[in-house]
């Protein structure tokens, strides 16, 4: 039992889904509507970048700021100098979805994907989510 259990564990492990930065890029989106992102090329479902303000560690400060303003449970999964990966849990069916900060020193601009884990579509929660974040980031 305790071989199995590890096996899904492993399987739903959200490390495994391939995100994170490659070739300074986050993973691409998938063709359903559930997600956007700074970086696809599906035009539909891209947002604009967010720009530094003032130094990374100020900007990363301030995402972090922003995410706690947010009344889903979000838990942390991942955080390096420049990426940050957070699952929001929604509340009420407890869906969840993968969150993505990278900081591109180089443009000093913050790229950003969120996903939904489950169903087609998100009914325009991801765009939402992104817009607070960037109005509490901005703001």
């Amino acid at each position: 039992m305790n071989l199995f259990k590890a096996m899904i564990d492993t399987m739903l492990n959200p490390l495994h889904l391939g995100l994170g930065v490659k070739d300074w890029k986050l993973k691409e989106l998938p063709d359903t509507p559930n997600g956007v992102s700074t970086q696809t090329a599906q035009h539909v479902k891209r947002v604009p970048v967010l720009p530094y303000v003032g130094t990374k560690e100020a900007s990363y400060a301030k995402i972090k700021a922003a995410l706690a303003a947010m009344p889903d449970t979000i838990n942390v999964v991942k955080e390096e100098p420049n990426y940050y990966y957070v699952v929001f849990v929604s509340n009420g069916l407890k869906f969840k979805d993968d969150v993505e900060f990278y900081f591109d020193d180089e443009k000093q601009v913050i790229h950003f994907r969120s996903n939904s884990r489950m169903g087609f579509s998100d009914m325009g929660v991801n765009q939402k989510r992104y817009d607070t974040i960037a109005e509490n980031y901005l703001g």
